[in-house]
């Protein structure tokens, strides 16, 4: 994936949730870095704004990898192996489980600077 530099805030530079009309850009910067209003993902847009582009996609690859390992769990948890087993509720909670395992898992490895390999 790519840094989304939008023109408004739409997607959280760090954990991909709703962005809100925070971000970080250099002095006299044209391209922002929008970020949710979780004070860790503020605390890093710097961070992402000048992170080459291949290092932000293997954090990307390593923290989907880990939500989806999260999910699993969730999954077996409830005894359910099929994605179409699983009823609205459940769907939902699957769903909900991988965004937010994500984003925790980005601001995870981007706080502690984890290698991106």
């Amino acid at each position: 994936m790519t840094i989304p530099f939008d023109d408004e805030p739409v997607c959280c530079g760090i954990c991909r949730r709703q962005a809100v009309g925070l971000g970080y850009t250099p002095k006299f910067g044209k391209r922002i870095v929008w970020t949710c209003d979780d004070p860790t993902c503020l605390s890093l847009g710097k961070t992402v704004f000048h992170m080459p582009a291949k290092n932000l996609t293997q954090q990307e690859a390593f923290s989907l990898s880990e939500a989806g390992e999260e999910a699993g769990a969730y999954l077996e948890s409830i005894g359910k192996f099929s994605l179409a087993e699983l009823t609205e509720e459940e769907w939902i909670r699957f769903l909900k489980t991988v965004l937010n395992a994500f984003g925790d898992r980005m601001r995870a490895r981007l706080l502690s600077q984890a290698a991106p390999f």
